[in-house]
C-alpha cells in the first residue's frame, strides 16, 4: 500500500536523524574539549608574545654587559616559540569552527525530527482505522483490545482528576478548620467564665457539630472517587482514610472543644487528616504515572502491530 511505503520511508529518516543525534552528542564534547585547549593555548601565545617585547625593551646598556651577543638569537628563538604558540591558536579555532559547522548541518536535519513523528503518528493512525474496517484483518482484534485498555486506563486517569480534586476540597476544609482552632486558647476553661452562657454553649456545640458535617461530607465525596477508582483498577482499594473521622473526632469536637484537654486532642485529630489527604495525593499521583507509563507501552505496540500490519 502507498501508505506503508510512506511510513518507511519516515522510519529511514528518523532513523538517519538518529545518527545525526549520536554524531551530534560527539561533536559538542569535542568542541568543549577544544575550547578548554584554545584557553591554554591563547594563554601561552599571549605569555611567549610579552617574552618577545621583554627582549625587544632591553636597554642597550643591560644588553652589553648581560647578555651581549646573544640578544639577537633570543630574540630570535622568543619569536619562534610565540610564532609557533600563534599556528597551534589558529589551529584550534579552524578546528572548532569547522566542528561547529558540521554541528549547525546537524541541528537542519534534527530539526525535522517532530514533524516527522507528527506525520509517522498521523499516517500510522489512518492505518489502524483501515485495519479496523477489516473484521478479517489478522489484527483486528489484537487492535480492538489495545483501543479499549487505552480507553480505560484514559477513564482511570479521569477518575483520579475527580479524586485529586476532593482531597484538594476536603484538605482546604481541613486547614481552614485548624486555623480556626489555632485561635482558641486551649487552657481557657469557658465552665468558669460566667460569661459563657448556655445560649453561646450551645451556638458553640452547633458550629463544631456544622464543621464535622462539613468535614464528613467532603470526606464521604473522597471516599467515593476512591472507590470508584478501586472498582475500575479491580482491586482493594488502600486509600479510605476517612471511614472513623467523625467517630474519632466527634466526643473531642463536641463534647469538649470548649476543654483544654479535648481541644487539644482535635487539633491533633485535624493534624493527622492533613497528613492524611497528603499521602493520598502521593498515592493518586503514583496510579497516574502507572496509567500514563500503560498508556505508553499500549501506544508504541500498537504502532509496531499496525506498522507490521
Amino acid at each position: 500500500m502507498e501508505i506503508d511505503i510512506q511510513i518507511r520511508t519516515i522510519r529511514d529518516e528518523l532513523l538517519s536523524i538518529e545518527k545525526a543525534e549520536k554524531r551530534r552528542y560527539i561533536i559538542i564534547h569535542m568542541i568543549e574539549d577544544l575550547q578548554e585547549d584554545l584557553l591554554i593555548s591563547k594563554s601561552k601565545m599571549e605569555s611567549e608574545y610579552q617574552d618577545v617585547l621583554r627582549l625587544e625593551n632591553l636597554s642597550t646598556a643591560t644588553i652589553y654587559h648581560k647578555i651581549l651577543g646573544n640578544i639577537g638569537s633570543a630574540i630570535d628563538k622568543e619569536k619562534e616559540e610565540y610564532l609557533l604558540a600563534v599556528l597551534h591558536y589558529d589551529d584550534l579555532s579552524n578546528k572548532i569552527n569547522i566542528l561547529q559547522y558540521e554541528k549547525n548541518i546537524l541541528n537542519q536535519k534534527i530539526d525535522k525530527k517532530q514533524n516527522l513523528i507528527a506525520q509517522l503518528s498521523d499516517l500510522i493512525n489512518k492505518k489502524a482505522a483501515l485495519i479496523t474496517e477489516q473484521n478479517d484483518h489478522t489484527f483486528f482484534h489484537a487492535l480492538k483490545r489495545m483501543d479499549e485498555k487505552i480507553n480505560e486506563l484514559r477513564q482511570i486517569k479521569n477518575e483520579i482528576a475527580e479524586a485529586d480534586i476532593a482531597q484538594e476540597q476536603l484538605k482546604a476544609y481541613l486547614l481552614q478548620v485548624a486555623e480556626g482552632l489555632n485561635t482558641i486558647d486551649p487552657w481557657f476553661d469557658f465552665t468558669a467564665n460566667q460569661q459563657y452562657t448556655s445560649y453561646a454553649r450551645l451556638k458553640y456545640k452547633s458550629g463544631a457539630r456544622q464543621i464535622i458535617s462539613m468535614i464528613d461530607q467532603l470526606g464521604k465525596n473522597l471516599n467515593k472517587e476512591l472507590a470508584d477508582i478501586s472498582h475500575e483498577l479491580n482491586v482493594e482499594h488502600d486509600l479510605k482514610l476517612y471511614v472513623d473521622f467523625v467517630q474519632s473526632i466527634h466526643k473531642a469536637a463536641i463534647d469538649g472543644w470548649h476543654s483544654g484537654r479535648h481541644l487539644v486532642r482535635a487539633k491533633n485529630c485535624i493534624e493527622d487528616y492533613i497528613d492524611a489527604t497528603k499521602k493520598v495525593k502521593l498515592k493518586l499521583l503514583e496510579l497516574d504515572q502507572q496509567a500514563d507509563r500503560q498508556i505508553t507501552l499500549l501506544d508504541d505496540e500498537k504502532k509496531l502491530y499496525v506498522e507490521n500490519g
